[in-house]
């Protein structure tokens, strides 16, 4: 899962399904990535990996899988893997707009039905949308 960077996007190349996609980032993730690259990455260009494994080679994703698993562990939560950061993140870009075709171009679904799964309303949403029943007049 090699990961590049560059000023608003993120080029994940053979993400899940050996799907590659640019995923678009907020200015403050971008931010963050510019710190991060700053300071363990000097030198390195828009082109090159963002993660690279000790042997200063491309992260592969059992690597990346097994970095995750240990900080779940030692954060106390369990099982914690890479999809279920990317299910995390989807699910929370669904619910700011609920916007599925975006989700699904950030996603690389080739299919709405796949992104479909992403599509749930939150407990504050849900909670609104009950209560807005209240002011309707029958």
């Amino acid at each position: 899962m090699p990961i590049t960077h560059s000023k608003n996007s993120v080029w994940v190349r053979d993400g899940k399904g050996k799907v590659s996609r640019v995923v678009d980032i907020s200015e403050k993730l971008q931010k963050r990535l510019e710190r991060f690259v700053k300071l363990h990455r000097k030198g390195a260009s828009a082109d090159d990996p963002l993660l690279i494994s000790e042997q200063g080679g491309r992260m592969q994703y059992r690597n990346v899988y097994s970095k995750i698993k240990s900080v779940g562990k030692k954060a106390g939560i369990g099982k914690l893997y890479p999809h279920i950061l990317r299910h995390t993140y989807l699910t929370r870009l669904y619910n700011v707009e609920k916007d599925l075709r975006f989700v699904q171009d950030q996603a690389g679904h080739a299919s709405p039905t796949t992104t479909a799964i992403y599509a749930k309303t939150n407990n504050t949403a849900r909670k609104r949308q009950v209560e807005a029943l209240d002011d309707e007049e029958f």
